[in-house]
This record gives C-alpha cells, sequence and structure tokens, in this order.
C-alpha cells in the first residue's frame, strides 16, 4: 500500500492522526487510519484491505477497534506516544485481531521547520489472527498531533 496524503491534515486544530500499514504473511495487507479532533476524541476512521486475490475492499470504519497496550515519552519533544496497539476488526467479511510492536520505541522525527509538527513514524512488528488464519506481518505506523 501507498502513503498518499491529499488534503491539509496537518492543522487538525490542534487534533491528529494514527494511520497504520499493515502487510500479513498470508498475503493481505490492510490500511487503517484514525483521526482524532484537539480534544482526543476520534472524529473519523478507515479501514482498506487487499485480500490475498488482489481484491480491494472498504470497510465500515465501527469495525475498527484499536486498543494502545503502552505508551512512551519522548525525551526530544516530551510527547507521550502510544506504543503498541491491539487493533480488532470486527466486519464478518474481514475478522482480525492483531498486536502490533514497535521495533524501536524511539522513531520520532521533528520537522517543525518544514510542516511545524513532530511525527512518531516506524516500523512495527505484527502478530494475531486474520481472517481465521494465524498470522505474523510487518509494517509501518505514523502517529501525529501528539506533541503540542
Amino acid at each position: 500500500m501507498d502513503d498518499h496524503q491529499w488534503g491539509n491534515f496537518i492543522n487538525l486544530s490542534g487534533g491528529g492522526w494514527d494511520w497504520f500499514s499493515i502487510q500479513l504473511t498470508n498475503n493481505t495487507e490492510m490500511m487503517l487510519y484514525l483521526i482524532r479532533d484537539n480534544t482526543g476524541k476520534i472524529i473519523s476512521s478507515y479501514i482498506g484491505y487487499i485480500g490475498p486475490q488482489a481484491e480491494s475492499i472498504l470497510l465500515p470504519g465501527s469495525a475498527l477497534d484499536v486498543t494502545v497496550l503502552n505508551h512512551w515519552r519522548s525525551p526530544v519533544t516530551g510527547a507521550n506516544y502510544p506504543s503498541g496497539w491491539k487493533i480488532e476488526i470486527t466486519d464478518p467479511k474481514v475478522r482480525a485481531s492483531l498486536i502490533l510492536l514497535p521495533e524501536l520505541k524511539d522513531q520520532v522525527l521533528v520537522v517543525s521547520q518544514s510542516t511545524v509538527n513532530s511525527y512518531w513514524e516506524g516500523a512495527v512488528n505484527i502478530q494475531g489472527q486474520s481472517a481465521g488464519q494465524v498470522v505474523k506481518g510487518e509494517g509501518y505506523v505514523e502517529l501525529t498531533g501528539y506533541a503540542h
């Protein structure tokens, strides 16, 4: 999956997003995101799924449940970033329960001169179940809006 974003998502009135790109050993891929307002409330979510035969399915955002498993505080920005997630997708077309763990805790990009923002952006290892199969995988996560 590509990381393409159109629009001015940086200025979300103090909000931000959590974006997940997931590639699993059962030859499936997912792209998920949660967009938060300035209070941390999720105002939009998205689940894109590519199946083993390259079929593309858009699932309702309401089928996505993300639980933060841990946090990590950046010594550079002072921001307290989520660090580990349990992803549950409850749609009958694609049932999944995945644990995503960062390969490194410190994957912060401070790009304040170009975007006036800091990101936690990096690789994650994945394990769990998807479509009735035990899976492993790799992924990439981007977090914004945590450094204010």
